[in-house]
């Protein structure tokens, strides 16, 4: 069966799950910014523009608050976001 052998690999199994973890943990486990909308890792001028233009042309993108509707509330709630920058 696959899986971790004891008597055989049990260092190399260990080390490797340990390694998986960390890259997983590292790229994959972020917490994700409202305010960072091209998903970039940065809170700059290029998300506001990018989500400006989503917004105005009523992409699905634009509906920050997640209620189904590209509006007002969500222009207002992403420039709440904007200000209140990322962690």
């Amino acid at each position: 069966y696959l899986g971790v052998h004891w008597r055989f690999d049990v260092e190399n199994g260990n080390e490797a799950g340990l390694n998986l973890g960390e890259y997983i943990g590292k790229n994959f486990m972020k917490v994700l910014c409202a305010a960072d909308f091209n998903g970039n890792g940065e809170n700059n001028s290029n998300d506001f523009f990018e989500f400006l233009d989503a917004f105005l042309i009523s992409d699905a993108l634009a509906d920050t608050n997640r209620d189904g509707f590209t509006n007002t509330q969500d222009f207002f709630d992403y420039v709440v976001a904007y200000f209140a920058g990322c962690p």
